[in-house]
């Protein structure tokens, strides 16, 4: 289930419609910022990250956030689009991304998406919540990959993901970025992924996991995905991407 909530409104989020997401959590969380200020995160009492929020971007094309996410993130007209992702090491961590969004798009006007996330009620997180083994937007952690799970159509080179591939290179770990089947890349993103040790997998019912962009069967083996066996054997769903997508964010 994706980590990711994102709230679609069509008027620009301000200090206090922010302030009143941000509060989601009650005012015993302490907020931290990010990616240069770009990214505000919302933390327990001892400092432990619990969601990110991405400074809002406007999507002036209409129907843009309906390409992008698909039928259920349908809005007239251009859209701000602000981006909460939660981490998966705390169990309520999940529904305060609901709430924060969920409120930006009640006291907005807007829509969220997935729509199923979203609702407006605090969010009690317990004192010193749950500890993550890995930083803040990592799923999985090991000694060689930073994974990261998508379950998401797109996948763009957001703040918050760039963030992480400086975390991966700084420690000398290769990054995982694991979507299902079907899931996109924008330009930026894949163009990101083929300049450092990475790789795009793919969950798949049939195979397990394969390569998103060689369709090798790969199998989690020492802490991180490799290819199953000596040759690079394409997996039965794989698709290569003939459209050259060129989504820029």
């Amino acid at each position: 289930m994706t980590q990711d909530v994102i709230a679609l409104t069509p008027q620009m989020p301000d200090i206090k419609s922010l302030l009143a997401a941000l509060h989601a959590g009650g005012p015993d969380l302490g907020v931290n910022q990010a990616g240069g200020g770009a990214v505000a995160q919302l933390c327990t009492d001892d400092g432990q990250p619990l969601v990110s929020v991405e400074a809002p971007r406007y999507l002036q094309v209409p129907g843009e956030a309906e390409r992008l996410l698909g039928p259920t993130a349908r809005l007239n007209g251009p859209v701000w689009w602000t981006e909460a992702r939660a981490i998966t090491g705390t169990e309520e961590a999940r529904r305060l991304a609901g709430s924060i969004a969920g409120r930006l798009a009640t006291v907005l006007g807007g829509t969220t998406w997935p729509r199923e996330a979203a609702h407006t009620d605090v969010v009690s997180v317990p004192a010193g919540g749950d500890a993550a083994a890995a930083p803040a937007d990592v799923d999985v952690l090991t000694g060689k990959a930073a994974v990261i799970l998508q379950d998401r159509p797109l996948v763009a080179a957001t703040t918050w993901l760039t963030d992480v591939v400086r975390t991966a290179l700084q420690t000398g770990r290769e990054l995982h970025i694991v979507t299902p089947p079907g899931t996109r890349l924008t330009l930026p993103a894949r163009t990101v992924l083929e300049r450092i040790p990475a790789r795009w997998v793919m969950r798949d019912l049939d195979c397990g996991y394969y390569d998103g962009l060689t369709g090798a069967v790969l199998h989690w083996h020492d802490g991180h995905f490799t290819p199953v066996g000596a040759q690079r054997l394409a997996a039965a769903g794989y698709r290569p991407d003939l459209d050259g997508d060129g989504d820029a964010w």
